[in-house]
């Protein structure tokens, strides 16, 4: 009895047991979304060159836009100048006692006014 006992343990022994492997379906989901993570860091830095590249070029229309403005604002200042032409009448009179009297009087005869567009 020992003998078979020990026979069916031997036997028992060398068998190879059935191994048998799981696979979880959130491997498979964990690999995606790994891949969608470089895949969208790569597309990331490809839109900022991109985005970099027009927000600098539009900065830089706006820039010369200001200069030309600057330019045109400076051609197109009106001044105005106001030319007052005065006259002084002055007035000597002689009283009865030979003393002489003065007298001063301003009056405007003419206002012109000159555009710097004009000119």
């Amino acid at each position: 009895m020992r003998k078979l006992f020990l026979l069916l343990f031997l036997v028992g022994c060398t068998e190879s047991p059935n191994i048998k492997i799981e696979t979880h379906e959130t491997d498979s989901v964990i690999v995606k979304s790994e891949k969608t993570v470089v895949t969208s860091g790569i597309v990331f830095k490809k839109s900022d060159s991109i985005i970099d590249k027009k927000v600098n070029s539009v900065v830089g229309q706006i820039s010369s836009l200001r200069e030309e403005n600057k330019a045109l604002t400076r051609a197109t200042a009106v001044k105005v100048e106001k030319i007052i032409r005065d006259t002084v009448y002055i007035e000597t009179k002689k009283n009865f006692w030979g003393k002489t009297k003065t007298n001063t009087s301003i009056k405007s005869d003419s206002t012109e006014t000159v555009d710097s567009l004009n000119n």
